[in-house]
């Protein structure tokens, strides 16, 4: 068989870099995920894994983390990117076998005591799959859970790992399903709700799931569960609450406080003093222990209670320490016992903010607005006495925010999160969350708070939103991450009680609701950005703001390849931007909705009939009767209702595509081009299909990135990879592919991004590329559910050849049986010409001629329509070339009909040649089309070239 050069040396060293972004892939860590862990680029990742593939001799992801993990010593495990789950030495998942939990928490002290309850805990869990560590706020639920989860993985009791879902930051109980999605790492999957696709992900996994801080949203995680643990059967869930489930399968554990008898209160006070900053010698002994032990039982043993005294101890001492709690504690007296608890934390929290200074009390009010982890520049935009002059980091007393910040970690009021290379990020307990809204609710503060909040969140979701270049994903490293931190932010800004309303003009939710939509999208989550901007139209019903909002969710809604929602929102924003006389942009979304109708009819249920669309259209053009941009895009709507043969399609289109480009209307001008590009390949015209679809390229390198275009994105580049392959000009093919594998609104879709360029690169010979695209998307189709998606067979059967080329006869079988899953019927007919040549392909390699020609159920002058016409110029050559090494008689007649069909293919036209020179016994001439064919971003051809001269010779 003829090789590409490239093939796999087993057992090559890996270097320092790679051994980390091995153990990230054994992390099952995203590629995006390892670049923003290890401060490197995508593209950097995507080349390491590609380099081990190849070193270690694996053809796909999963073969890499599966070798990973039966040679430990391939793995850097020190610099593995995944969380530790406590703070012990030995963290889940550094051990061999076992596996990393994924997202999980690093509790920056260590873990004191609760043998008893870890130990009933763990017994719950080895026999109940649900189970519910239930106290108060404070008490050191989320501690417990995290060490037990810990214990249990140590001991291979999850052999599938663990996921940790923080249910702080999520306000409404409608999306909860989403943030324990988010938290697994599944992305929005096309036709499923985010519920289907946790079930498919834990179906069959014997893994434990987190779910920390419920009590607020007891609705939404109880529906969810009873869904999971009924159709899960391997699945067990730790619930942390303040108050129970009431789920009929639920194991309560209380969490009582920690135990003086047992001598853990005393050593968590020990540790937290000494951390900050007492001499452990002044701790020591029985008298000190006694004293310490009456005063952690009259804080009844509440943890947060105890590290809050404790980090007072070093201005206080024993003494002052137990007189301040004492007066607290007194003050409180009353009520019942069985409220101690909550008496006792509420005065130990209460005592630490009268000794806080003003500036200091207001930094933990304006630090207890933030959902998700916040800097102190973050925290001194919501300071009302925050120094602009000092770049928004210092108070009007000129003492930096973080120095404040320092302060209330010292007091143990705020905690630090690790960071790499940002600086500190910090974050708050919820009862002191709660605490710190009380008292700037009760001093009238809380309003201005909200709205500071809002509109730093709003400006925050700005500036990332610019940081989008036009036409691809945000550069800078890091962008992700702080998305989904805004995105939490934005969240709690616009949540129902959060107050924004009530604060008048300036306190609508809707600007909230629309950024939000549009971070959302860029961040690879159509669905909920739909949701989002539907949400924002309600919130302003009868505006411009509301028309605009549904405009968006159309967008959404197409990118998405939801044709009848994107109908339904196209024509609900017409009528409300024609309510509010926005006349132009009401037949903006009328012209829109009509070119999806004839441009998508395989994405909708039931497509309008075609005198109800001219109707619309013809109602739409005496809104705007003279506007050309709009006069353009109802003309290239009309045209799409038309048959594509026609030759006034053609023209009418072309006719469209000049109006849009004088008028400035680079969207239009695209969607027009698309129907040119249909019409010419219809016509057998690869070239001038090309053609256009390199000026609709060239359109879109201009644009931003919004949800109003996403399709244009995603049509335009795909159609430009396949015209360039049409034209057989594999570099420029590779160059749109990996802009379609680039654009933001696939982040979370990576089976999706893959696709065509498994097509680019199996063509090319450069089959090392296409399985390291194989695996990226073989894990993310696994991530999404195996959706049924035709439209990404044709990098399937690319990966399939790649396999069957390679002699591995399993992973061909595991990629027809893909194959088969993904098959959509509708679009079998369309994708059999690209199969028929990837067949004779890998026929033709095999030296099997009779079935290469066999495999071409039609001859080259039968291939009609414009999806054929991308494949003509290929079929025909190997055709031809098959016809001459199986020595049929017609051999010369049939290179003379392949060379006509191949003109503008320049592969092609390669490939007739050499057929024509080995049918005349010519080496020399047939060697010559090797470098032609490099030229054109083939090595695989060129160096069967190189193997067929020599055969003649």
């Amino acid at each position: 068989m003829d090789r590409p050069a490239h093939e796999p040396r087993v057992g090559e060293g890996l270097s320092a870099r790679e051994r980390e972004v091995l153990a990230a892939v054994l992390g099952h860590l995203s590629n995006a995920e390892i670049a923003d862990r290890l401060v490197i680029s995508v593209r950097t990742v995507e080349s390491h894994v590609t380099s081990m593939l190849r070193k270690l001799g694996v053809t796909d992801r999963r073969a890499l983390a599966r070798l990973a993990s039966e040679r430990p010593e391939l793995v850097d495990r020190g610099a593995s990117p995944t969380h530790s789950a406590s703070a012990s030495s030995d963290p889940p998942g550094s051990a061999g076998g076992v596996p990393p939990v994924i997202d999980w928490p690093q509790p920056a002290s260590s873990f004191v005591g609760r043998n008893g309850e870890r130990a009933s805990l763990d017994a719950a869990l080895g026999t109940h799959r649900l189970v519910t560590a239930v106290g108060p706020g404070g008490v050191g639920k989320t501690r417990l859970a995290l060490r037990v989860v810990a214990d249990r993985l140590a001991a291979g009791r999850h052999p599938d790992g663990a996921w940790y879902v923080d249910l702080v930051p999520v306000t409404d109980e409608r999306v909860v399903d989403r943030a324990v999605a988010d938290a697994l790492g599944l992305g929005e999957q096309p036709g499923r709700t985010p519920r289907e696709t946790l079930v498919d992900r834990l179906r069959d996994r014997r893994a434990l799931l987190l779910l920390d801080n419920c009590e607020h949203l007891l609705g939404g995680v109880t529906t969810l569960l009873e869904t999971l643990l009924d159709r899960c059967p391997r699945l067990v869930v730790l619930a942390t609450s303040r108050e129970r489930l009431l789920l009929p399968a639920e194991r309560v554990c209380p969490v009582p406080g920690l135990s003086v008898a047992t001598g853990d209160a005393v050593e968590l006070f020990r540790q937290r003093a000494v951390s900050a900053g007492v001499d452990e010698a002044e701790l020591a002994g029985t008298e000190a222990g006694e004293r310490i032990g009456r005063l952690c039982d009259r804080l009844d043993g509440m943890a947060l209670a105890i590290e809050l005294a404790a980090a007072r101890l070093p201005g206080l001492g024993l003494d002052g320490l137990e007189a301040a709690i004492g007066r607290r504690l007194d003050l409180l007296s009353g009520g019942a016992r069985a409220d101690g608890r909550h008496r006792s934390l509420r005065a130990t929290l209460a005592w630490s903010w009268e000794l806080l200074d003003p500036a200091e009390r207001r930094t933990l009010c304006a630090a207890a607005r933030f959902a998700a982890p916040f800097t102190a520049v973050d925290a001194a935009a919501l300071d009302v006495e925050a120094d602009a002059g000092e770049g928004e980091a210092a108070g009007r007393d000129g003492v930096p925010t973080a120095v404040r910040l320092a302060r209330l970690c010292d007091r143990s009021l705020l905690t630090t999160v690790a960071t790499e290379g940002s600086g500190p990020r910090y974050r708050m307990l919820e009862t002191i969350r709660q605490y710190a809204d009380e008292q700037a609710a009760s001093a009238g503060a809380l309003p201005e708070l909200r709205l500071r909040h809002a509109e730093w969140a709003l400006s925050s979701g700005r500036r990332l939103r610019e940081q989008v270049p036009p036409g691809g994903r945000p550069t800078g490293l890091g962008w992700r991450a702080g998305t989904d931190r805004v995105v939490d932010e934005l969240r709690a800004a616009a949540a129902p009680g959060a107050g924004l309303v009530a604060l008048g003009a300036r306190g609508r939710t809707g600007p909230v609701l629309r950024l939000l939509g549009e971070l959302l999208f860029l961040r690879g989550r159509p669905e909920a950005a739909q949701r989002r901007f539907e949400q924002a139209a309600a919130s302003e019903p009868g505006t411009l703001a509301a028309g605009r909002a549904l405009r968006a969710a159309a967008g959404a809604a197409e990118t998405r390849h939801f044709g009848d929602e994107a109908l339904r929102l196209f024509r609900a924003a017409a009528a409300a931007l024609h309510d509010t006389g926005a006349d132009r942009e009401a037949a903006e979304a009328v012209a829109r909705w009509g070119q999806l109708v004839g441009r998508g009819p395989g994405l909708i249920t039931r497509p309008p009939a075609p005198e109800e669309v001219l109707a619309a259209l013809t109602e739409a053009e005496r809104w705007t009767p003279d506007d050309p941009a709009l006069a353009a895009a109802l003309l290239v709507a009309r045209a799409y209702q038309q048959p594509q043969d026609d030759p006034a399609t053609g023209q009418d289109a072309d006719r469209a595509r000049a109006g849009a480009e004088a008028a400035g209307d680079p969207v239009t001008a695209c969607v027009a081009l698309d129907l040119l590009m249909a019409t010419e390949l219809r016509r057998g015209r690869v070239v001038a299909a090309a053609a256009t679809t390199e000026r609709r390229a060239e359109l879109l390198d201009g644009l931003e990135v919004r949800p109003e275009n996403g399709l244009e994105f995603s049509d335009g580049f795909n159609m430009a990879t396949d015209s360039a392959i049409g034209v057989g000009d594999l570099a420029a093919a590779r160059r749109y592919a990996e802009r379609v594998a680039g654009l933001p609104f696939y982040s979370e879709n990576s089976h999706i991004a893959a696709g065509r360029l498994m097509v680019v690169t199996a063509l090319a010979g450069d089959w090392q590329a296409t399985s390291a695209n194989a695996a990226a998307f073989r894990e993310g189709w696994e991530l999404a559910g195996r959706p049924t998606d035709g439209d990404q067979n044709r990098g399937v059967y690319a990966a399939m050849t790649v396999a069957a080329l390679r002699g591995d006869t399993d992973a061909e079988e595991t990629w027809r049986a893909v194959h088969d899953a993904l098959l959509t019927p509708a679009l079998a007919d369309r994708d059999r010409r690209c199969e028929e040549t990837f067949d004779a392909l890998r026929l033709l390699d095999q030296g099997r001629p009779e079935e290469a020609l066999a495999a071409s159920t039609l001859t080259p002058e039968q291939l009609v329509g414009w999806h054929d016409g991308l494949w003509r110029p290929w079929h025909a050559a190997l055709w031809a070339e098959a016809s001459v090494l199986a020595g049929v008689a017609d051999a010369a007649d049939r290179l003379t009909r392949a060379g006509a069909v191949a003109v503008g293919n320049r592969i092609a036209e390669a490939l007739v040649r050499r057929a024509t020179a080995f049918a005349a016994g010519d080496p020399s001439a047939v060697a010559r089309e090797a470098p032609v064919l490099s030229a054109a971003g083939c090595p695989y051809q060129a160096a069967r070239s190189r193997r067929l001269a020599e055969r003649l010779a």
